[in-house]
C-alpha cells in the first residue's frame, strides 16, 4: 500500500526544490534498477541531500537516519511516517549498536519486496566536496542479508554550486549499480573491507 503522506511530501518537496534551485540537473537515472537497491550518496548538506536524491528518482526509498533524532516519541512517530529508520553509531554508545540489527532486518524485509533504502556511507556530513572515509554500516546491512548478491548499490554524487545560495545550481549523478556477492572463504571483516573498497572504485 502506498504511503500517501510520503507521496504528498515528495511532490511538495519536488516543487520546492525547483523553486529553490535555479538549475537542478539529474544524470544517470538509467542506472536505477526496479528491484531491491540501496542509494549510497556522498553527504554534504544534512537532510537536504536525502530529499534531493529521493526527488530525483521515481523510487521511494526508506532513509537511515541517526538514532538520536528518534528520542522524542512524538517526533519518532512522524519520522516513521516519512519512512525514516534509526541507525546507531559509536557515538551513541557501544551498547546501542546491537539495536541496528532491528533496523537491518527492516531493510532486509524491504529488499524481499523489491524496496529501496538510502544510507550515507560516510556516516556524517561535511561541506567540502570530497569523499570522506566510508563506514562499514552499508556493508554490514548488505552482507547480513540472505541474498546480498541481489541488492544493487547505486552510488550517488551530489554537487552543490553553493550550499546556502538561493537560486544556485545542484547536480545529482546516479552511478552504475554495484553488486557484491559474499566470499565465505574470508572472515567478515575482510568481506566488509572488500565491499567498501569496491564501492570506492565506482
Amino acid at each position: 500500500m502506498k504511503n500517501m503522506f510520503y507521496q504528498f511530501l515528495k511532490k511538495y518537496s519536488t516543487t520546492a526544490l525547483h523553486w529553490y534551485f535555479s538549475e537542478w540537473e539529474v544524470k544517470g537515472t538509467e542506472h536505477i534498477p526496479n528491484g531491491p537497491m540501496v542509494f549510497a550518496p556522498n553527504h554534504q548538506n544534512a537532510f537536504l541531500d536525502a530529499v534531493l536524491v529521493a526527488c530525483s528518482s521515481k523510487r521511494n526509498p526508506f532513509f537511515l537516519a541517526r538514532a538520536d533524532v528518534f528520542k522524542n516519541p512524538r517526533a519518532a512517530k512522524w519520522l516513521q511516517r516519512m519512512q525514516l529508520l534509526p541507525v546507531f553509531r559509536f557515538r551513541d554508545g557501544f551498547a546501542t549498536l546491537k539495536n541496528n540489527d532491528a533496523t537491518f532486518k527492516a531493510c532486509h524485509k524491504l529488499f524481499d519486496n523489491g524496496g529501496a533504502v538510502l544510507i550515507f556511507p560516510e556516516g556524517n556530513h561535511g561541506r567540502p566536496y570530497q569523499l570522506r572515509p566510508l563506514q562499514k554500516g552499508l556493508a554490514r546491512m548488505i552482507l547480513s542479508y540472505e541474498y546480498p548478491e541481489k541488492v544493487a548499490v547505486v552510488p550517488v554524487g551530489i554537487h552543490y554550486e553553493s550550499h546556502d545560495g538561493f537560486r544556485s545550481r545542484v547536480l545529482i549523478h546516479f552511478g552504475k549499480p554495484v553488486y557484491v556477492a559474499p566470499d565465505t572463504t574470508l572472515e567478515l571483516q575482510q568481506q566488509l573491507n572488500l565491499f567498501t573498497e569496491k564501492l570506492l572504485l565506482q
